[in-house]
């Protein structure tokens, strides 16, 4: 055993090789530019590994304490796992320090707090929630395999807000932040970063406290007839009492998501035949009834597209700007629509709003996969195609001002910016710039259905192969696609504009 900072650090196989992993992925974060430094991608990363790591090191101090007879007091186990679990995150911290240093920092202010929010406060909460575990769950195997538990427990958790809600954005106490789309550049800390880890201590410290009181040295367990003492029941209120509290502010401070929570914010409802619209109470008449018009005719013009229509109400959640969408959800300006619940979200424009078609779209497209995501692909749409799910919606949103899809992908070719326009599929959606791959992917799928109609579409989205759904090879349809984009007239000021 060694000293570090005051503290005793418990060294041994497991120290080295769980300290070591927390390290190795941050030198693998060092190793891709965009997360070689001290920032959020890194901090994303990151978190997980520290916090599993650190669990497992805090159960591995109880563990080893139980077994040696000892009679530490809560306070010295909880010291104990803290300097233990902590060495492996300050070392990933150092790593960072020095990719940035080598490669460019871009908002060491910025970095460093997420670093803090993110994999350090993880690693702390995870090794203090550790102790407890240890100290609840007997033996010496069971416990380790209880805070891995509570870790999928917590993963649960989130998986579970991100489906059943519009949000997008994750603020897991022991995992750390996900900020939303990846594809949304604009993250920073704010006021609800720090009211997340108020909130973690909120609800840590009394937990602490509860365990204190119960926590038999002589055993190293938690006994549960001490909750007749006094301090064991002011504890277990304040438990009580805090995580209603906590829970019940989430959506408040932007950190939980609810239908409610967002109806309460936007303020008003317009509801047509075929879909609500929650949106800001300070539209006016005139506005709400231009709104209700184009919802209509844009579901009009979908079904025609495809051919059929959703058997319920679509829901559009309208928010007043940016800033309101991506602290109620986590994204924005960047929309996500979620088709297995009917729920889109976007930002007010006025009318003819430049995106509500499209996101529409991925809400029709519901009816045609039957997976638990409603999105095309492997392993019942798990594993999502975007050709398709973003083709069909380009396709059907499909606007000819002033140039269609059709023209804007010949002229991509002519100008050289595509080489290959016929890797769109797969993986191969993700080799171009997010623009073009939408405007490649929308032209193919728009020109399969001129040629086969809905139905044929319908089939390929809902799982068919592409020959049982369109009598051709994919390779075929590709090349006469390619063929026929090149051969458009393009006005030359368009080609040289790419």
């Amino acid at each position: 055993m060694v000293y570090c900072i005051g503290m005793r650090i418990e060294r041994g196989a497991a120290f080295w090789i769980l300290g070591g992993i927390v390290a190795a992925t941050a030198a693998g974060s060092a190793l891709v530019p965009i997360a070689a430094r001290p920032g959020y991608e890194s901090a994303l990363v990151l978190a997980p590994v520290a916090a599993l790591a650190a669990g497992l090191l805090a159960v591995r101090t109880v563990v080893r304490a139980r077994r040696a007879g000892s009679q530490a007091k809560m306070a010295e186990l909880s010291g104990t796992a803290l300097a233990t679990a902590m060495c492996g995150p300050l070392a990933a911290t150092a790593v960072l320090t020095v990719a940035g240093a080598a490669r460019g920092f871009c908002d060491p202010v910025q970095g460093y707090g997420y670093l803090v929010v993110g994999p350090l406060a993880c690693a702390v909460t995870a090794a203090l929630s550790g102790v407890i575990v240890g100290l609840a769950v007997p033996g010496r195997r069971w416990p380790y395999a209880a805070v891995v538990a509570v870790l999928l427990a917590s993963l649960g958790w989130d998986v579970a807000l991100v489906y059943a809600t519009v949000q997008v954005k994750v603020f897991d106490h022991l995992l750390g932040v996900f900020a939303g789309p990846l594809y949304d550049e604009d993250v920073r800390l704010g006021w609800s970063h720090l009211a997340f880890r108020v909130h973690t201590l909120a609800r840590l410290a009394p937990l602490l406290a509860l365990a204190a009181a119960l926590h038999d040295t002589a055993s190293q367990r938690l006994d549960a007839r001490r909750f007749k003492n006094r301090p064991a029941m002011v504890a277990g209120a304040l438990v009580l009492a805090l995580f209603a509290a906590t829970f019940a502010t989430e959506p408040r401070f932007g950190l939980r998501t609810s239908a409610r929570a967002i109806r309460a914010e936007l303020g008003a409802t317009t509801m047509t035949e075929h879909v609500i619209v929650h949106h800001s109470a300070a539209l006016d008449s005139m506005e709400r009834k231009v709104l209700a018009a184009e919802v209509e005719m844009r579901w009009r013009e979908l079904r025609e597209f495809f051919g059929t229509a959703p058997r319920r109400r679509l829901v559009v959640y309208m928010f007043e700007d940016a800033v309101q969408m991506r602290h109620m959800t986590g994204t924005g300006p960047t929309s996500v629509a979620k088709p297995w619940l009917g729920a889109t979200t976007v930002v007010y424009q006025r009318s003819p709003h430049p995106i509500l078609k499209h996101e529409m779209a991925h809400l029709f497209t519901a009816e045609l996969s039957p997976g638990p995501l409603h999105t095309p692909g492997p392993l019942w749409g798990l594993m999502a195609d975007p050709l398709l799910i973003e083709g069909t919606a380009v396709a059907a949103e499909w606007d000819g001002d002033p140039l269609s899809p059709h023209e804007q992908a010949a002229a991509l070719l002519l100008a050289g910016v595509v080489q290959d326009p016929s890797a769109i599929g797969g993986l191969g959606f993700f080799t171009h710039q997010g623009g073009v791959s939408y405007l490649l992917s929308g032209s193919f799928v728009r020109f399969v259905w001129e040629e086969h109609g809905p139905d044929a579409l319908g089939a390929w989205y809902s799982g068919a192969p592409f020959e049982q759904a369109f009598g051709e090879t994919r390779e075929n349809a590709l090349a006469r696609w390619e063929k026929g984009l090149r051969s458009l007239e393009v006005p030359a000021v368009w080609v040289s504009s790419y």
